[in-house]
């Protein structure tokens, strides 16, 4: 069975289902109301009853503890192993998005948020304000649905609030003075995104504070993006790689480091992910076809946020030994938007470090600069342009 509401299934849906079922499968619709009955009745029978770990605990208060059997949905396992057709529309949807997220940018710093095509210098566009232009550009690109979740633009103190959601009368303007958090996404018909950028307007008056934290955020995203792990790894036990530039220093976030991704579905896709403080991530193996956040940050109450976050895919790797005949695995990213280079204080990237960076922002250039011109295409060619080392 099943249990959804019935209004949601078109026909067209419907048969899809019956057909990839298969012949001689007994496939019945119910209402969602009706699950409640159905598991009763399984109950009293005597049966025992599977009701998946991510259910409601009123469905688990149903079963007798004798004959309820609690494990992760096998549905959910199967979504979260990406094939090669839905890798490859993931790649196609973090390209378009990319594009649309770019020409933000550039509209961004080219009219230093919004404050020259208003003509009034000090007022700028406010957070919906941005989030409504950002949606605008991704609105404009082939096969898109609609955002994957509500926008997190926050600017300044907001930015602080991890799930900051802004208000039309009540949000902030974005300002010259300090840092601007944005974490979006978009379903397009070939998959899923979730990007986060956290710039500055005046990027190269941002305090040495800020630019330290920023610069160490984004040493935690390129230590999970390079880690390379034996199969049987979980998320759980990777997300400490991501903090330990930050720990170093005596930083930390207070969040997961990454959740998985649904193609086309849910932007929140279990059973993986890497999270310290989630103990449910330490149940699930990472596995080739996998998809999931790299969200790494920091926050300081009433006065920033920053968070940089790329969507990556588990792959296999090629390693020079292979202890104990395991395969190893790494991270293929598919968010291809550059970061904001005059942030970064060079000096505190390790060599690798700063090599992997300029390696990004080159995939970047090779991969979009065919998709843009005029005054987007000038703004990521200098946003993609080799960063030397500090001397």
């Amino acid at each position: 069975c099943w249990f959804i509401d019935k209004s949601k299934v078109s026909e067209s849906v419907l048969a899809t289902v019956r057909e990839s079922a298969g012949a001689g499968v007994d496939f019945e619709l119910k209402e969602y109301a009706d699950i409640e009955a159905e598991i009763r009745a399984e109950r009293y029978a005597g049966r025992t009853v599977l009701v998946p770990s991510s259910a409601s605990a009123a469905l688990h208060a149903l079963v007798t503890a004798r004959q309820l059997r609690t494990q992760a949905s096998p549905l959910a396992m199967m979504k979260a192993l990406k094939n090669e057709s839905e890798i490859g529309g993931m790649r196609e949807a973090h390209v378009r998005d990319a594009r649309a997220l770019i020409k933000f940018l550039a509209w961004l710093e080219r009219t230093d948020g919004g404050a020259l095509e208003t003509g009034a210098e000090f007022k700028r566009v406010d957070e919906c304000g941005a989030a409504t232009v950002l949606e605008t550009y991704r609105k404009a690109e082939e096969g898109y649905v609609g955002p994957s979740f509500e926008t997190i633009s926050s600017y300044g103190p907001n930015g602080a609030v991890i799930h900051y959601s802004p208000e039309p009368l009540t949000c902030a303007s974005l300002g010259a003075d300090n840092l601007y958090l944005l974490d979006s996404g978009g379903q397009y018909t070939c998959g899923t995104t979730d990007v986060t950028r956290t710039v500055h307007l005046r990027p190269l008056e941002a305090t040495a504070h800020m630019r330290k934290c920023w610069t160490r955020v984004l040493q935690a995203h390129i230590a999970v993006d390079s880690v390379v792990f034996p199969t049987g790894t979980t998320g759980y036990q990777l997300d400490a790689i991501a903090r330990a530039p930050l720990w170093r220093w005596g930083l930390d976030y207070q969040h997961g480091t990454g959740h998985g991704v649904g193609h086309f579905l849910n932007v929140h896709e279990g059973p993986h992910g890497m999270s310290l403080t989630r103990i449910s991530t330490n149940e699930t193996a990472l596995q080739p076809g996998m998809t999931l956040s790299n969200e790494p940050g920091y926050y300081e109450d009433g006065n920033f946020g920053i968070r940089i976050e790329n969507v990556c895919v588990v792959k296999a790797v090629t390693t020079e030994h292979c202890f104990g005949g395991k395969q190893y695995l790494g991270f293929e990213h598919l968010t291809i938007v550059p970061f904001q280079r005059q942030l970064l204080e060079v000096g505190l990237l390790a060599t690798h470090e700063l090599a992997w960076l300029n390696a990004y922002h080159a995939e970047c250039l090779q991969k979009l600069s065919g998709m843009l011109d005029g005054t987007d295409l000038v703004w990521l060619q200098q946003a993609c342009a080799p960063i030397a080392s500090h001397s």
